[in-house]
């Protein structure tokens, strides 16, 4: 056991003798601290609840503008419906689109979907809270944070539809014809995690506690960024596998159990990327990865 810990004791004094060591044993250090994995059991429940009207209101919105362009509203669902691999046909089928003759009716219940889909946010804005370290005392009022909240919406969403809308560029018959398939899809690749840095920027912007330049936030955002695209690209492999190791024991709750999955691996994702803005802002390294 000596052996041992002299052995750990000696790789932990290496870590934090480098700076790229330093910083990475630091977020994982922060990470733990903050108990970063209950903060993303929660967010995934509140995104688990959120995901099925947020997708129901996107549906139905996509269907009123346009009614006269089927073939469009198709590419549009499937464009979405490509952020969750393996998962999107079980998906479509559960979720159809809202009809209601009222046009207040629909109003009224397109709110209360939405008013539904800022759980998630509330929950990665107290996630945040905790990974920044804001005492209970400085917390921002309660129409400050609501304001940020619907703000965190608008910047996920509007991530995902232009996602969706380089995967449907993608898969256009005129600009493969034009530039390839090959070229055609790592263009799409590369614009995909251009969009994914974005979105992530804007979002680990608006849920810091302060206000901090652009540049505070670039690293988190790369980290966040690419590791989506990255996740994206292998989608299909992990939940195909992830699936497929559940199927046999829960049925047809294997997928929903696969979309649990997929929340929280994007969940991490993102606290991960909070982590490392919080870590490098306030240089809270090194730190030994040893408890005591």
């Amino acid at each position: 056991m000596q052996a041992i810990s002299r052995a750990l004791d000696a790789v932990d004094q290496f870590q934090q003798r480098h700076k790229a060591t330093a910083i990475f044993a630091a977020c994982f250090r922060s990470y733990s601290d903050a108990r970063g994995s209950m903060l993303a059991g929660l967010t995934t429940f509140y995104g688990f609840l959120a995901i099925f009207p947020l997708l129901l209101l996107f549906f139905t919105i996509v269907a009123v503008t346009l009614k006269s362009h089927p073939q469009l509203q198709v590419q549009l669902i499937n464009s979405v419906l490509s952020q969750f691999p393996e998962l999107g046909q079980n998906l479509e089928a559960q979720i159809h689109t809202l009809s209601a003759n009222s046009a207040t009716v629909a109003m009224v219940t397109a709110l209360g979907l939405a008013w539904g889909g800022l759980g998630v946010a509330r929950a990665l804005t107290h996630a945040s809270t905790m990974l920044w370290q804001v005492p209970r005392t400085e917390e921002l009022p309660f129409w400050i944070r609501l304001r940020r909240e619907v703000g965190v919406i608008g910047v996920v969403s509007g991530t995902i539809l232009a996602g969706a809308a380089a995967t449907a560029l993608s898969t256009n018959r005129v600009a493969e014809s034009v530039f390839g398939s090959t070229w055609l899809h790592l263009g799409e690749l590369a614009l995909s995690g251009l969009i994914n840095i974005l979105g992530y920027c804007f979002a680990l912007k608006l849920l810091a506690p302060k206000k901090h330049t652009w540049r505070t936030f670039a690293p988190g955002a790369i980290l966040g960024g690419l590791g989506w695209t990255a996740v994206l690209g292998l989608g299909s492999a992990l939940l195909a596998h992830h699936l497929g190791s559940l199927g046999a024991l829960y049925g047809v709750f294997a997928v929903v159990l696969g979309l649990v999955f997929w929340i929280n691996l994007g969940t991490q994702l993102f606290l991960y990327a909070t982590t490392l803005t919080v870590v490098l802002e306030t240089k809270d390294w090194p730190k030994s990865f040893r408890r005591g």
